[in-house]
């Protein structure tokens, strides 16, 4: 057993790495091919080293790399840079599988679950943890210190093996008692919504660059339509299409993505501490006027996103009116966040995330159902002001506006 396994590392010329799995267990070619990233990373394997072990196993299963162990789980580090001995290794294997490689895409992977428990470590790692503190080991490669702490695991008494063993027990038993409570969250259930539209998203084709576009006469009395309709927020929702077409599916697949990734940029920017806004606490007027005045200049020779005169009205109403409409409010909100960026002086840092995270959380509560000029608008100022916080949420909202605009 162990002869196959070493002919197998032979042939992809990792012999290097037989000692260290024969002391951890690995004493067998099958034992291998059920190895783990984590097992490869404490056993000091490089990444290049790492993924020329997984096409062999995956090559020996019969299935393809993609799918084999749990590759597609760690990414490799944009700062790593693979060695000339990487390369050479990596270009041995045969001339289909490299030709496979370079026309693999690329998959997006769905972010992890911010606010679900964490799933504890085994007994090995915790145990190669606490060993990686002690000086005499730490200072030792990578390699060294994974054969070193492999062999002192083999060699630990069974007694105190099991303490180790039963504190991992324990604490997977802690983790499963907080996953069947977090199932019950709103968290767990918008996560699991999420999953579901970035896997439909994922599985729908790519809009074309060169698709139809609308025509001037309708652009211009789209624009005019849409600024009539932020100036008060009191136009009837448009007719969705039928449930049925091609385009309101992709339009609400979008739709549901992009509104998870703002509530995540949100969830971010309240951990920051930002005050929050609404109709009982209006952020001060002369701020509010000035970055909105900024936002309708700095935005102009990209697009026409609000006249002044009605920009005015939405102003007055907000700060004159005994009752202030939300959408109007909204619009306030989101049209000051953008003109802060281009008139730095006008607002604090705090106060611009505040009006934009104000302004996400009433649309989610208000008008997350309405896919309309209106929301065409919105996705707009969410476009620019994603686009001036560099932040990658950006595609996702350009998208939905992109799909209400067409």
């Amino acid at each position: 057993m162990a002869a196959e396994l070493r002919g197998v590392l032979d042939r992809i010329r990792l012999h290097d790495y037989l000692p260290v799995l024969l002391q951890n267990g690995f004493d067998s070619w099958d034992v291998v091919c059920d190895i783990s990233e984590d097992d490869m990373a404490h056993l000091g394997f490089k990444l290049g080293h790492r993924r020329i072990l997984q096409r062999e196993i995956a090559a020996t299963r019969g299935t393809s790399y993609g799918q084999s162990l749990a590759s597609d789980s760690t990414d490799r580090s944009p700062h790593a840079t693979p060695t000339p001995e990487d390369s050479s290794r990596a270009h041995s294997t045969s001339p289909l599988r490299a030709e496979e490689r370079k026309k693999r895409r690329y998959r997006r992977k769905p972010r992890p679950d911010i606010n679900a428990p964490k799933k504890p470590k085994t007994a090995y790692v915790n145990f190669a943890d606490t060993q990686r503190t002690d000086p005499a080991i730490n200072a030792q490669s990578f390699v060294a210190i994974a054969r070193e702490v492999g062999r002192r695991w083999q060699a630990l008494p069974p007694e105190k093996k099991h303490v180790w063993e039963c504190q991992a027990a324990r604490d997977m038993q802690e983790y499963e008692a907080q996953m069947d409570e977090y199932k019950t969250t709103e968290n767990y259930r918008r996560y699991q919504n999420y999953l579901k539209t970035f896997a439909h998203n994922q599985s729908r084709p790519k809009r074309s660059r060169s698709g139809h576009r609308p025509s001037a006469e309708h652009d211009r009395k789209s624009r005019s339509n849409s600024s009539d309709t932020l100036s008060n927020g009191t136009e009837e929702t448009s007719s969705r299409p039928d449930s049925g077409s091609r385009k309101h599916d992709e339009c609400h697949v979008a739709f549901q993505l992009a509104m998870q990734e703002l509530s995540v940029r949100r969830d971010e920017i309240m951990a920051l501490g930002v005050p929050r806004f609404d109709r009982h606490h209006l952020p001060p007027r002369d701020k509010t006027c000035k970055a909105a005045m900024s936002c309708r200049v700095g935005t102009g020779s990209l697009f026409f996103l609000v006249r002044e005169e009605h920009l005015q009205e939405m102003l007055d109403h907000v700060y004159t009116s005994e009752t202030i409409e939300p959408f109007p409010l909204m619009l306030v909100f989101l049209l000051a966040a953008v003109g802060a960026h281009y008139d730095v002086e006008c607002m604090t840092d705090i106060e611009r995330h505040g009006l934009f995270v104000s302004a996400v959380l009433m649309f989610e509560s208000d008008f997350s159902s309405v896919l309309d000029h209106r929301a065409m608008w919105v996705f707009a100022l969410l476009s620019i002001h994603s686009i001036l916080e560099k932040h990658v949420v950006a595609r996702h909202t350009v998208d939905v506006y992109l799909l209400l605009r067409d």
